[in-house]
C-alpha cells in the first residue's frame, strides 16, 4: 500500500527525534586565510576527511554521521546528513594568492614543453576552475557539481544582519530530488553564506525530507544552531602564517621541494618555515631566546612582503616566457650576522648571497647595524639579490655578461614602494665611487666592460665595477625621459635585444654583439657619464 505523505513525513521525523531531543554540541575551528572560524557541529557527526579532486574548488570540511546510530532510519532504508564548509575567495584575493605558471623545460622534450607531472597538475586545475564559482548564489544556481535540474529554490539568499562576532549571512533553502524512492524523498539543504569581505564562508546541511515538505521543528532546530553558529577571529599575520605554513606548496614539485627544505632544518629547534605564492622562507630565532621567535617572524614577514612586491617589478620588466624556470626557491633569513657566517661560510663583509646551485637567497637581520645602517640598505640588498634569483631562472643556460645582471640588480635594488608608487632611492657609495673613477680616470671603456665575466669583473676594483655597471643599466631604462632629443633611440634597444638574444640563441656573446650593433661607443659612453655627471641618479 502506498504511504501517504503525512505519513512518511511522521516517519522521517521520528527518525530524528533522538538527536533532537538529546542535542548536544561540539565547537569546531578551521583556519582559513588570516581568519580562525568557529562553529557548532551536533554530536552525531564526525569530521570525515575531504575526498581529494572530487568536491569541487570550494569545499574546504565535510561532518557525516559517526556510527550506526547517527544514520536516519526510514522503511527505504538508511540515510545520511551532512555538514559541509565552502569557501569563496573573492576574485582579488584568488589574483593574490595565486601560485606562478607552471612551465618548464628540459633535455628529454622540446623548449617550453611541460613534463608529464605539470600536464597533469595543468589539467587538475583547469578541472577545479571549471567548477569555480564566483559567490555561493552562483555555485547553487550552476556550478554546484551535484545541482539536480528540478533544483527547487525557497529561500533565495535573505540577508539576515550580523552581531558581535557572527558577520551578515544570506540564509539560503533549496531541495533536489532523491535519486530514487519513486520521487517521495529529496534532499533539503539549508545554509548560511556569511560575508567576511574578503572572501565568502558558507556552513551548508544536507537531510532527507518528504518531497515538498520542509524540516520537521525539531531537526530543523539542530539545523539552526549549526548554521547560525559562526564566529570569526582574525589573527594575527605570525599566527595565521604559523596555521597556513604549507598553504603555497600546493603541487607535487613544490611539496618536493618543501620537504627537502623541511629535511635540511629538520629537528632544530629555532628553525621554523612558511610557503608564500613565489617563495619558501625559513627562518631562525636566538636558540637560547625562544621570545626572540616573535621577532624574527615578524621580520620575516616584512621581507616576504618587499620581496613578494619587487618580483612584481621583475615580471613587469621580464614577464615569463615558455622556457622560464619553475624552481620553487628558498629565502633563508638567519637570526644574526654570525649564524649568517656559519651558514654560508662567507667572508666578513657579505651581507647576502644567491646560489645558483640550491637556488637559495640568504640573508641575516642586522639588529646590531653591523653593516647595513638602515632599512633602506637591508632591502637594496633583499631586492639585489632576488633579482639574481629572478634572472637565474629566467635565463637558463646563459652565463649573462655581470654589467647586465648586476646593473640590473642594482636597479632592481634602488626601487622602493610607498603605497602604490615606486621611488628610487640611490646609494651614496655607488655613486661616490663614480665621481672618484671620472676624476681620476679609471672608468673602463664601455666596450670593454660590457664583454667582462665574472674573472675581470670581480677583481680587486669590484665594488667600482657595480658603480658603473649600476649607472649605465639605470641610464638605458630611465635615460630617454630626461635626455629628449639628445637620447639616440638605438640606445633604447640595447637591454630589449640583448634579453631576446639570449633567449633565443642561448649565447651572451651573441646577445652582447647584436645589442650594440651599429651603436657610436664614443656617444653612448659620453652620454652615460653626462647622466651622472648632472646628478641624474639622484641622492637620496
Amino acid at each position: 500500500m502506498r504511504r501517504p505523505r503525512a505519513a512518511l513525513s511522521a516517519l522521517l521525523a521520528a527518525a530524528l527525534v533522538a538527536p533532537a531531543l538529546q542535542a548536544q554540541f561540539q565547537n569546531q575551528t578551521l583556519t582559513v586565510g588570516n581568519k580562525q572560524l568557529s562553529f557548532a557541529v551536533h554530536d552525531k557527526l564526525a569530521a570525515v576527511p575531504m575526498q581529494l579532486g572530487a568536491e569541487g574548488p570550494h569545499y574546504i570540511a565535510r561532518f557525516e554521521p559517526s556510527g550506526e546510530g547517527d544514520y536516519i532510519y526510514n522503511r527505504y532504508g538508511q540515510f545520511s546528513w551532512q555538514l559541509y564548509v565552502l569557501d569563496f575567495p573573492s576574485a582579488e584575493l584568488r589574483a593574490r594568492e595565486s601560485s606562478a605558471p607552471v612551465t618548464g623545460d628540459g633535455e628529454d622534450r622540446e623548449p617550453g614543453r611541460p613534463t608529464e607531472e605539470q600536464l597533469r597538475e595543468l589539467v587538475r586545475e583547469r578541472m577545479k576552475d571549471r567548477g569555480r564559482a564566483e559567490n555561493f548564489a552562483e555555485w547553487v544556481r550552476e556550478k554546484d557539481p551535484g545541482r539536480d535540474q528540478k533544483r527547487e529554490v525557497t529561500v533565495d539568499g535573505k540577508v539576515k544582519k550580523g552581531s558581535g562576532s557572527r558577520p551578515t549571512y544570506a540564509w539560503w533553502e533549496y531541495a533536489d530530488p532523491a535519486d530514487r524512492y519513486g520521487g517521495k524523498v529529496s534532499w533539503q539543504m539549508t545554509a548560511a553564506a556569511y560575508d567576511l569581505e574578503d572572501r565568502e564562508i558558507v556552513l551548508l546541511t544536507v537531510l532527507p525530507t518528504e518531497t515538498g515538505e520542509r524540516l520537521d521543528s525539531k531537526y530543523r532546530s539542530i539545523v539552526n544552531k549549526m548554521l547560525q553558529s559562526l564566529r570569526v577571529t582574525e589573527l594575527s599575520e605570525e599566527d595565521s602564517i604559523d596555521l597556513r605554513r604549507d598553504e603555497f606548496a600546493n603541487t607535487p614539485a613544490r611539496k618536493k621541494a618543501l620537504d627537502l627544505l623541511k629535511g635540511n632544518i629538520g629537528d632544530l629547534k629555532n628553525w621554523d618555515y612558511f610557503t608564500t605564492p613565489n617563495y619558501m622562507f625559513t627562518y631562525s630565532w636566538h636558540p637560547e631566546k625562544q621570545e626572540t621567535r616573535r621577532e624574527m617572524l615578524r621580520f620575516t614577514i616584512e621581507m616576504r612582503d618587499r620581496l613578494e612586491e619587487v618580483r612584481e617589478k621583475f615580471v613587469e620588466f621580464y614577464p615569463p616566457h615558455e622556457n622560464v624556470g619553475d624552481a620553487y626557491s628558498v629565502i633563508r633569513i638567519c637570526f644574526d650576522l654570525d649564524e649568517f657566517h656559519k651558514y654560508g661560510d662567507t667572508r666578513y663583509g657579505v651581507v647576502g648571497w644567491f646560489s645558483p646551485m640550491s637556488k637559495e637567497l640568504v640573508i641575516y637581520y642586522d639588529q646590531k647595524k653591523v653593516f647595513l645602517k638602515d632599512e633602506d640598505e637591508m632591502l637594496a640588498v633583499c631586492y639585489h639579490e632576488a633579482w639574481h634569483q629572478y634572472s637565474d631562472q629566467y635565463f637558463p643556460g646563459v652565463e649573462l655578461h655581470r654589467w647586465y645582471d648586476e646593473g640590473l640588480a642594482e636597479y632592481f635594488g634602488s626601487l622602493r614602494k610607498k603605497g602604490r608608487r615606486w621611488s628610487h632611492v640611490y646609494h651614496d657609495g655607488r655613486l661616490d665611487s663614480l665621481a672618484r673613477q671620472e676624476r681620476d680616470g679609471s672608468l673602463i671603456p664601455s666596450a670593454d666592460i660590457v664583454t667582462w665575466h665574472k674573472d675581470k669583473f670581480y677583481s680587486a676594483r669590484a665594488a667600482d665595477h657595480y658603480a658603473q655597471a649600476y649607472a649605465m643599466v639605470d641610464f638605458l631604462v630611465r635615460g630617454k625621459e630626461t635626455l629628449g632629443k639628445r637620447w639616440d633611440d638605438r640606445w633604447s634597444e640595447i637591454l630589449p635585444t640583448y634579453t631576446r638574444v639570449c633567449l633565443e640563441e642561448k649565447s651572451e656573446t651573441k646577445a652582447v654583439e647584436a645589442a650594440f650593433d651599429g651603436v657610436d661607443w664614443a656617444a653612448f659612453e659620453a652620454g652615460w657619464k653626462e647622466w651622472f655627471e648632472k646628478d641624474s641618479i639622484k641622492r637620496r
